[in-house]
């Protein structure tokens, strides 16, 4: 796997994006043989940014992809009450998030400036244990940021094209969807293994095929890639939409028939742990 800027070079695998889906997305095809580039702005690799959860389903793709084992080790168990969470980084740094109704940073209500973000968010966490009060007073202004949460419609899902040519999109570039699942980056996760595995499949033994040839049988794959994970997608961005609805809406007939829309759909909240994304 290399990294590199954009130049007029040609590689049969580009993967545009350095983040979790993308690295993760150069490493299935790597594990298969296949060489990749990967195109990423940042000048190197990032050892910051936010925690993220991991749930049973995430922890197969990453095996498949051969690093769960030394994640696990290095794997720190989730804590928080509703609406906030915290992560321990380092000894010294830690990771936390408020999450806050929509109808509470609307219009001119969003904040920008760190010094009213930590205000507000004191204000908002006033009765929660003052362990939590205390990790947020003491965070760098530096450091605090606020942003709306964005997600992709289910249908849009359904309906829209997600190959074009030899071309396909994974990660949050196919289905952004909010946090109330934990499923965002796992999906991601589970992208790159069938990514990987459509891919190290279309390209086996087409070293002697015609450059059509060669085409037809990687744009195969892909279609095989959007098939198989379409539908998985699909109900996870479904579930957080819903859920998303009833925590952000102010409406309580659109919080009761988002519901009813989610006890008839998901009856089981926790299957999407269960998925299995497959072998590499």
């Amino acid at each position: 796997m290399e990294f590199a800027s954009a130049a007029s070079e040609k590689h049969e695998i580009v993967i545009i994006g350095g983040g979790i889906c993308g690295l993760a997305t150069a490493l299935a095809p790597h594990r298969k043989g296949l060489k990749s580039i990967v195109l990423e702005r940042s000048e190197t690799l990032r050892a910051y940014g936010g925690g993220i959860g991991l749930l049973p389903n995430a922890w197969r793709a990453l095996d498949q992809l051969g690093v769960g084992s030394r994640l696990r080790s290095m794997a720190v168990l989730l804590q928080g009450d509703i609406g906030v969470g915290m992560l321990p980084i380092t000894q010294h740094l830690i990771h936390w998030f408020v999450a806050l109704p929509t109808h509470l940073l609307s219009g001119d209500k969003f904040p920008h400036d760190p010094k009213y973000i930590k205000q507000m968010t004191l204000e908002l966490i006033k009765d929660f244990p003052s362990n939590i009060q205390e990790i947020i007073e003491l965070s760098d202004l530096d450091s605090l940021s606020a942003t709306h949460l964005r997600y992709r419609a289910p249908w849009d899902l359904v309906l829209g094209t997600m190959r074009k040519g030899t071309v396909t999109v994974a990660g949050d570039a196919m289905h952004v969807m909010g946090p109330f699942v934990g499923q965002g980056g796992a999906s991601g996760l589970e992208d790159a293994v069938v990514l990987g595995r459509c891919l190290s499949m279309a390209m086996s033994g087409i070293e002697g095929n015609s450059k059509k040839e060669k085409i037809a049988k990687i744009e195969a794959g892909l279609d095989q890639y959007v098939k198989e994970r379409r539908m998985r997608v699909l109900g996870l961005s479904t579930l957080t939409y819903l859920i998303g609805i009833i925590v952000g809406s102010t409406s309580p007939l659109v919080k009761m028939v988002a519901g009813f829309a989610l006890a008839i759909l998901f009856r089981d909240r926790a299957a999407h742990i269960h998925f299995d994304c497959g072998r590499l």
